[in-house]
């Protein structure tokens, strides 16, 4: 495996000293063992004696002060240092701001570091790649800097491509000083090369505090690997893939990071939800009573706009009946909080929560009112014309559609709600500021989730109006109800969701479709279809898949990268493999996940690899550690894509929605 450098303890020079803090992130940092770790000349002063490690590396700020060092065998120094060219223990530093510039500068090294290339995922990476081996013909090392927060995806391809072991990548501990961060790259080069996880990376979550602790910045909650909420849970289906098997919406185990699994309850919460906090906290209720209570809880929330602590949950459970019971089967009073015990804890096998809900009156009058057939008419008329998009524009960009779901899948983050007021409004501004199409919700989920829905599209002015739907018939009435300009069915295709989330094979997932496909067709309303799972899935059951579709007229296919654990490498292979059997007749579309921190490289290279629309949602909100970030795609991509929108108004679009939010 090609070598990983870890600059981080060379780029805190200019924080306020903590030697206890930083002696144990280092000794922490020869236990994650990234292949070398590399020290300021003033770090290295203030934490010696060092730990015993393999290999340091030592940050020089002028080569002649090697020789201060006869204990470090290996330096860097910058390029521009004449006196390092020569001499075999220095690498020499250089930056190139882009692409081009790797055929241009002819200095002659013994060693070197490239560091920058922020746009080469526009651009043929490999081909870049592939000149600075040949160009150079000698050792190098890549530092991606994170700009276009690209860097993991960028280090990590470098790391695939590599020719040998004298090669090497250099990275900082959650991407400090915008480069790309050691732990993403070690969890996906382990993941990538099948290699067995070490468990003791369970010191990651002390590394996280130390690390903030000495750089006063706040890990985010939904930072990949690190973050402290990214096997937090709340989405009612979510829940229940994972319950049944964890690999079906985790990319891996929460104990291999040190972090634990933990269930939100909340808006999005299901019947498994509830079933599985009774479990946590070991009590035991009938299972009719299960509806009850979580009736409450999604009062709770929405009262709360938030998530449902354990406290309010015990409440709750305790005020639906005195007569809750514990493992033991003695009765709880309603007096106080529940009990909990510790024996064992039974209950009956789930039945899937179906989320029926009934077309509402408040529904039927936003329809009759200034809302006309022939304006449902107009709009199915306009979709099917966008579904033969012309990408040939007389621009020098390449047209291509963002499908933003903050209102659907951003919502998903747990303890995040919006309210339907909240939601009109964020759907306002994405119609607004150019977003082509807007992913509203779930109708089958409640009736206020409808009669929101039905609003968003009473008031839009431009954007397409989608709904999302799971692959159940109900499902797809309900979806029907709202009368949306577009119908997403979400369709699971890898092994790991059929056998163990659906509990079925190939044929029977294949028979559902074709059931939903039934009911759109007497709609008339266009309909697109999601691959979930599609990167851990057999490509030649997509593309088995994706020409029925295509032969009942459909030509909308999205694919999901469910748990966030593709390369663009693969991405780009996969686009291939897909666009030769298919051609040009399916339009198709990337929804990426951030857990590795590849959303929005992922995203780049599969819109350059043919798909259409990229989905987003605005900070890149979402379960676990997010989705593609709306903001950071358009920016980094604004030199080869029309999005819509320009960077600017990117940011802009982001600040105003995440004030609504809060």
């Amino acid at each position: 495996m090609i070598r990983v450098t870890d600059r981080t303890l060379s780029c805190l020079d200019y924080m306020p000293p903590d030697k206890p803090a930083l002696s144990r992130f280092l000794a922490l940092m020869t236990e994650l063992d990234p292949g070398a770790i590399e020290l300021s000349e003033t770090m290295y002063d203030f934490l010696s004696p060092l730990p015993k490690y393999p290999s340091y590396v030592l940050r020089l700020q002028k080569a002649a002060n090697a020789a201060k060092y006869p204990d470090i065998a290996e330096f860097v120094c910058p390029g521009t240092d004449n006196t390092c060219i020569n001499d075999v223990r220095i690498r020499a530093e250089i930056y190139l701001n882009n692409a081009s510039e790797a055929t241009l500068n002819r200095a002659v090294y013994t060693k070197l570091r490239v560091v920058g290339l922020d746009d080469a995922i526009c651009g043929d990476y490999r081909q870049t790649f592939a000149l600075l081996r040949q160009k150079y013909r000698y050792p190098i090392e890549f530092c991606p800097t994170n700009n276009f927060q690209c860097a993991t995806a960028l280090a990590e391809e470098w790391a695939v491509s590599g020719v040998g072991n004298d090669d090497g990548v250099v990275t900082t501990f959650c991407g400090f000083g915008g480069f790309a961060a050691t732990e993403e790259l070690m969890m996906t080069m382990i993941l990538r090369m099948n290699n067995p996880i070490d468990k003791n990376k369970n010191f990651l979550p002390e590394m996280a505090s130390l690390f903030g602790k000495i750089t006063k910045k706040r890990v985010p909650p939904n930072k990949p690997i690190i973050g402290k909420r990214i096997f937090h849970v709340e989405s009612g289906i979510h829940v229940d893939g994972i319950l049944k098997q964890p690999a079906c919406y985790e990319p891996y185990s929460p104990d291999i990071v040190g972090q634990t699994r933990k269930i939100i309850l909340g808006k999005q919460s299901g019947i498994a939800s509830i079933r599985a906090k009774l479990s946590e906290l070991k009590l035991l209720r009938e299972e009719n009573e299960l509806p009850r209570i979580l009736a409450r809880v999604k009062a709770k929330a929405a009262e709360k706009r938030g998530a449902v602590t354990d406290e309010e949950f015990l409440s709750i459970v305790t005020a639906v009946d005195c007569n809750a019971i514990g493992i033991n089967g003695i009765q709880i009073k309603k007096t106080g909080l529940l009990r909990r015990f510790a024996p064992r804890t039974v209950f009956i096998e789930a039945r899937a929560n179906d989320g029926h809900c009934e077309r509402s009156e408040a529904i039927q009058n936003i329809l009759n009112n200034g809302t006309s057939n022939e304006h449902f008419n107009n709009t199915i008329n306009r979709i099917n014309s966008i579904n033969n998009i012309n990408t040939n524009d007389n621009t020098d960009k390449i047209k291509r559609y963002l499908v933003d779901t903050t209102l659907r899948d951003g919502e998903q983050t747990p303890g995040i709600f919006f309210t339907s007021r909240q939601k009109i409004e964020i759907a306002a501004l994405l119609d607004s500021s150019g977003v082509h199409q807007i992913e509203a919700g779930v109708p089958a989920a409640s009736k206020e989730e409808k009669e929101c829905v039905v609003n968003i599209i009473k008031n839009r002015k431009k954007a397409v109006i989608s709904v999302w739907a799971r692959l159940v018939p109900s499902d797809i009435e309900h979806a029907i109800d709202v009368c949306p300009d577009l119908i997403h069915v979400c369709v699971p295709v890898s092994q790991t969701q059929i056998r163990e989330k659906l509990r079925t094979d190939n044929e029977n997932v294949i028979n559902r479709l074709r059931d939903c496909l039934r009911v759109v067709e007497k709609s008339d309303i266009p309909l697109s279809v999601g691959f979930e799972d599609a990167f851990r899935a057999d490509a030649d059951f997509m593309i088995l898949i994706a020409r029925m579709l295509l032969d009942c007229g459909i030509t909308r296919i999205r694919l999901s990268d469910t748990v966030g654990v593709a390369s663009p490498s693969q991405c780009g292979s996969l686009l291939k493999v897909i666009s030769t059997e298919l051609g040009d007749k399916a339009k198709l579309g990337i929804h990426a996940h951030n857990d590795f921190g590849m959303a929005v490289a992922n995203t780049i290279e599969t819109v350059k690899s043919g798909c259409l629309y990229a989905d987003v949602t605005v900070g890149g909100i979402g379960e676990r550690a997010g989705n593609c970030d709306l903001a950071q795609l358009v920016r980094a991509s604004a030199s080869i894509f029309d999005w819509g929108l320009t960077a600017n108004e990117a940011r802009r679009l982001q600040r105003e929605v995440m004030r609504i939010i809060g």
